[in-house]
């Protein structure tokens, strides 16, 4: 390119509270902004406060909820192409701009709701991919879960997302965790995590103890948790806690049924720990060869298998290697590739 173009990202989740979205935009857009070509202007849509967060070399347009719903629809920002991080954006498009891509996390609704919950999603993603002229999606098996539900014709790429390697020299010891090993699960603890099965495997295991970290929403999980004496909950962690329990369980545990990509498996392996994954949705292609699978989801089934691995010859170093596959920086060039090619067109 010899012409200098304009790219405008919307990095709204950068003001979110702790999370993959957040984590995601800060990696990639912050990435980005080093790597970038000289012809390459980057303008980012930023929460008030937040200029400047990914770097002084780029431009930022501060956006107040009433300011971000208005870029929708009124033409306030000249752009190139546009990029909507992921699918929930609050500016999902920008009027006037021919070329806009949208980055697909995952369409979980598609697994996990049904009746009208379902139906008001379906609307809202649909409505979403409409607008865009290209499409990313995070793992191949979002972009064959989209096709399966919702067939497009956009020109699209598989993006992998990065892993960040867990900081072993800010670590934190919760003061809920238990003493002695520990099983590990961390996440949303929503119920498409299925938390509550691990919790009904330990009635299996009474032997070992399972910590579940995460901002616990359901009182259900809470109220079973609090019944069984080898199962702890942490609540929301820090981000030095959470490598804490990453370093110091025997195994990290992830049996979801809905993941565009799932962060926290590759996060246990930077450690070498042994991870156990549902053969579901993108787990089995991003754990690879390096996780143990659950193909059975029930409490007996999965505890017999854990029982089982646990005690053959390990390979920490192999996983270690494995989760180092998922650069950030690495993602960022993906992303630069696709802007390139969507502009020469």
């Amino acid at each position: 390119m010899t012409e200098n173009k304009r790219i405008v990202i919307e990095a709204l989740a950068a003001g979110y509270i702790p999370c993959g979205l957040r984590e995601y935009a800060f990696q990639v857009c912050t990435r980005l902004v080093r790597i970038r070509p000289h012809w390459m202007q980057l303008v980012f849509i930023v929460p008030p406060g937040m200029t400047g967060c990914f770097g002084p070399e780029a431009e930022y347009i501060e956006a107040s909820d009433f300011k971000a719903k208005l870029m929708r629809t009124v033409p306030m920002v000249k752009a190139d192409l546009f990029h909507a991080l992921h699918q929930i954006c609050t500016v999902k498009s920008l009027p006037g701009v021919k070329r806009q891509l949208v980055t697909v996390h995952d369409i979980n609704f598609a697994h996990t709701k049904t009746g009208r919950s379902y139906r008001h999603a379906e609307g809202r993603f649909k409505s979403r991919v409409a607008k865009a002229s290209h499409l990313a999606f995070i793992s191949r098996f979002a972009a064959e879960d989209v096709a399966r539900h919702f067939p497009y014709d956009q020109p699209s790429r598989v993006i992998y997302n990065g892993v960040t390697p867990p900081d072993a020299g800010c670590m934190k010891r919760p003061a809920a965790a238990p003493q002695g090993d520990f099983l590990l699960h961390l996440s949303s603890l929503d119920e498409y995590k299925n938390a509550r099965l691990l919790v009904e495997m330990m009635e299996r295991l009474p032997q070992r103890t399972l910590v579940l970290a995460g901002n616990c929403k359901d009182k259900e999980l809470e109220r079973i948790a609090a019944a069984h004496k080898n199962v702890v909950m942490t609540g929301r962690v820090t981000d030095a806690e959470k490598t804490w329990l990453y370093a110091n369980c025997s195994a990290f545990l992830f049996p979801s049924k809905a993941e565009g990509f799932g962060l926290p498996p590759l996060e246990a392996m930077h450690f070498g720990k042994p991870v156990f994954l549902s053969t579901l949705t993108s787990l089995p292609e991003i754990g690879g060869d390096q996780a143990y699978y659950w193909p059975d989801l029930t409490p007996d089934a999965m505890a017999a298998e854990l029982e089982r691995r646990l005690a053959e010859p390990q390979n920490p170093q192999a996983r270690i290697l494995h989760a180092r596959q998922f650069s950030w920086d690495t993602t960022a060039r993906a992303y630069i590739d696709f802007y390139t090619d969507i502009l020469a067109r």
